[in-house]
């Protein structure tokens, strides 16, 4: 199914790419560039929990990081 997609991506290049590139597609650009908010990520020591409650079960697994 996968190839199937990338094939009518690859026939539907040119149509979709006119469409993009259509006459607002400067103005949308500009205003995405905008409303961008880098993401600089901030490394913390933390503790997480995460339950599989597969089977009618409930397992619990800790992970520290650090």
């Amino acid at each position: 199914m996968l190839n199937t997609v990338y094939k009518e991506a690859i026939k539907n290049r040119d149509a979709t790419l006119s469409i993009l590139r259509g006459p607002k597609f400067e103005q949308i650009v500009d205003r995405a560039r905008q409303n961008w908010v880098e993401y600089k990520p901030k490394k913390q020591d933390c503790t997480m929990a995460g339950i599989d409650s597969s089977f009618n079960s409930t397992k619990f697994r800790e992970w520290s990081s650090g």
